[in-house]
């Protein structure tokens, strides 16, 4: 009976990344202190020694917290409080994402949804801001891609879809294309771990031609742009799969 006790029930809680814990920290910090927008957040390693993680798990927080606008950051500068409530368009997609392949394109095909009109609307809606951030996030991916800098290229074009979903103003697309490109953090893996030479550089070569029909406010050309983009990257994704799967029939 001791033994069966000990077995108990199994933990049925969904694992949570570090990074997003401690994200949830540092807004309950933000909350604890009552900062307000405009106040500055304790530094990197300030905020590792109080949360007892590493600098490298905070900078990945921050990223979360910057993505939903509530953190901002000035280079040079520091970081600094964006607003002290989540946005009310704060996604819910609370399920698990598998590498099963019909699963994947089943979320692509949400993606491509989400992704093709958000850019019609940045077409008509971006700032000069905008423009600013999705150039330099455009250009940080371009180098990565030639470099080969797979860590570099990941986070540069996670920087550029949410910045897309930011230029729509709609707090429900921002969420949503946020939350959709956590999901499929693991697929995106994936596909750079067996990246073919040249892949890297033709995606970041559609980044700029989405970003160009946007700034030219071109519409259409922006949702085709986008369209042949997302199309890419699932067919990159099979091809992926289909080459592991015979890699493991081969040592079978």
């Amino acid at each position: 009976m001791e033994g069966m006790a000990l077995i108990g029930k199994p933990n049925t809680t969904p694992y949570q990344p570090a990074y997003e814990v401690t994200a949830v920290k540092i807004a309950d910090l933000i909350e604890e202190k009552a900062l307000k927008p405009g106040d500055r957040l304790p530094t990197e390693q300030q905020l590792s020694v109080l949360l007892g993680v590493s600098r490298t798990v905070i900078r990945e927080a921050i990223k979360v917290l910057v993505a939903k606008g509530q953190v901002l950051t000035r280079k040079g500068s520091g970081m600094y409080v964006a607003h002290t409530t989540p946005s009310i368009a704060t996604a819910s997609i609370h399920i698990s994402m598998s590498t099963d392949p019909e699963h994947v394109s089943k979320l692509f095909d949400f993606r491509v949804i989400l992704e093709t009109n958000s850019v019609r609307m940045a077409a008509r809606l971006i700032t000069h801001r905008d423009v600013r951030a999705l150039e330099e996030f455009v250009e940080r991916n371009t180098l990565a891609a030639e470099q080969v800098n797979l860590s570099d290229f990941h986070d540069s074009d996670v920087a550029f879809h949410t910045g897309l979903a930011k230029a729509t103003q709609n707090p429900f697309l921002i969420a949503s294309i946020y939350e959709i490109m956590q999901l499929q953090d693991r697929t995106l893996n994936i596909v750079l771990a067996g990246t073919t030479p040249g892949s890297l550089r033709e995606a970041s070569l559609q980044h700029k031609t989405i970003l160009e029909a946007i700034k030219d406010g071109h519409e259409d050309d922006a949702a085709e742009a986008m369209l042949l983009h997302l199309r890419t990257l699932i067919e990159n994704y099979e091809l992926e799969v289909r080459r592991r799967l015979q890699n493991t029939d081969m040592i079978q």
